[in-house]
Parts: C-alpha cells; structure tokens; sequence
C-alpha cells in the first residue's frame, strides 16, 4: 500500500510478516491508533485492550496478562495481586526473577531496590508487613514487618502454637566455648577490610544449627551462617554463667558466715584467755601470801 507520492505505508512480505513503515495502525485515521516505528518501538495512542488475552513472543499461552482490574500477570493469566509472577522453575541458581542495577559504579551509591509502604503515623495494633515469607504450601515462615516510625522487625515464625517436642537444650557455655572465632577477609574484597566472625564449615562442628550447608559449586550454593540463630547458645551460656555466679555467691557467703563464726569464737578465746590470765594472776598472788605465812 502506498500513498499518492508513492511512499509505503503498508506491506505484506513474502514470509507473512506486516511492516507499517513507522505509520499509525487506526480504524479512524490520522495520527492514532498503534504505532511501529522504524526503530521498533510501539506507540499507543489511547488505552489498550489485550481482551485477557497474553501478551506473547511467540503467541503461545505464556507471557504478559492483564484482566479487568488491571492486575498484570507474568506467567499467570489469573492473577491475584496487581504484579503477580509466576513460574515453574527448579534447580541451583535459578530464580523466578531478579531487580538488578547494572550501574556498578563504586564511586557512588548503586541503590537497587525501594519498599515503601506502611504508616506514617506508625499504630502499633496495625503493625504492616513489608515482606512476608511462606513455604510452597502456604505455611508462614516469616516477615519483615515496620515495629515504628523508623524502625523495622525481622521476625521468623517462633508461635508455640506451631511447635512440638519442646524441652531445655542440650547446648551449653561448654559448646560455646569451643565456637573460633576468627577475623578474615573475603577473597572478592582487599585484605584491608576485615571481618569478624565464623568459619561456617567449623561452626557446623559444635553448633550446626546457624548453619546453612553448601554445595560443590562455591559461587552458586555457599556455605552460610545465620548470626541472628547463634542467639539462643548465647542465652544459654549466659544462664549457664549466672548459674554459676550465684553458686559460687553462695558459697562466699557461706564462707563468711563461717569467717564470721570463727572471729566471734577468736574473740570469745581470747576473753577467756585473759580471763584466765587473770586468775592465774589471783592464784600466784595467793600463793605468794601463804608462802610468806609459813
């Protein structure tokens, strides 16, 4: 199709492919409608109507949805939030999506991601969540909830009510003792900037349960340590420590109840020590007087 000066509008290639030349698709003329420029970007005159179909690269039923509310689907043609992603993906390392900054620039900030939500006025009755962690069956895991104005609470599920066989711990201030702790830096970093903490591999040994075991391939599954699971060892080894405190308070006061016991019987021998200091005083002197009488 062509205009009167003979410049393209419209053509049908050979293999089927639809080329517009950069003009406007529109049922009502002029500059409106949809448009393919020469560069490949789309233009949308008004409001478009994908009619709950996808919005797909090869016209299958995978890709882009929007239904009636608005709500935007990748993946999933039904979704229930207004960004809902959905995929069916297994394996090491792959994710079902990911927020990257590729500034990379070490001479300023590279913020990637913004969460805000939540109140202004913060009302503790209604604390917010700003992420809330659960398994593949629904199960609640965790969240990261606003706990003030500026503030934030980073909570895993701890509700008696989902726990069972609950008892005292094994662990100890004996086990922590034995925890290395060493200062490092990553390999990745300049032996400058120094860390302080655990060898994950080492703290498995003596308290597995911060740890998160790895796999062969460093780069993808790593060894790591949660530092926030070492809390309880050290609560522990607090009450194992004060225990011990108050014992060993105890027998000091015992010693010196004993101590005081011995100063009060020191005392009262020394008494009868000059007591009988002085009557033996009283007996040489009348002894001394009847010697004289003879």
């Amino acid at each position: 199709m062509e205009k009167d000066d003979g410049q393209n509008i419209l053509s049908i290639e050979n293999d089927g492919d639809i080329i517009t030349h950069g003009n406007w698709l529109s049922n009502a003329g002029g500059d409106s409608g949809l448009q393919i420029s020469l560069n490949g970007t789309v233009k949308i005159s008004n409001t478009f109507n994908t009619d709950n179909k996808w919005i797909s690269g090869d016209g299958g039923n995978e890709g882009i949805s929007i239904d009636d509310d608005g709500n935007v689907g990748i993946g999933t043609n039904t979704p229930s939030w207004a960004l809902d992603v959905t995929n069916d993906i297994t394996g090491i390392g792959n994710y079902v999506a990911i927020i990257q900054n590729t500034a990379d620039d070490n001479t300023t900030r590279n913020d990637v991601l913004l969460i805000k939500g939540g109140h202004s006025s913060y009302n503790s009755s209604h604390q917010s969540n700003f992420i809330h962690f659960e398994d593949a069956g629904g199960n609640h895991c965790g969240e990261i909830k606003q706990t003030g104005n500026s503030s934030l609470n980073y909570g895993t599920s701890s509700d008696r009510r989902l726990k069972e066989n609950i008892r005292l711990t094994q662990f100890s201030v004996a086990d922590l003792m034995k925890i290395e702790v060493q200062d490092y830096n990553y390999i990745t970093d300049h032996d400058t900037l120094v860390n302080t903490g655990f060898i994950a591999q080492d703290l498995y040994k003596v308290y597995p349960n911060p740890v998160g075991i790895g796999g062969a391939d460093v780069e993808t599954n790593p060894w790591n340590v949660d530092y926030g699971k070492l809390t309880p060892i050290l609560v522990k080894s607090v009450q194992d420590q004060q225990k011990e405190i108050n014992q060993l308070k105890s027998e000091n006061e015992q010693l010196k109840a004993q101590v005081a016991k011995i100063n009060d019987l020191q005392q009262q021998n020394a008494q009868m020590q000059a007591m009988l200091e002085q009557i033996q005083a009283q007996l040489n002197r009348t002894n001394a007087i009847n010697n004289e009488a003879k």
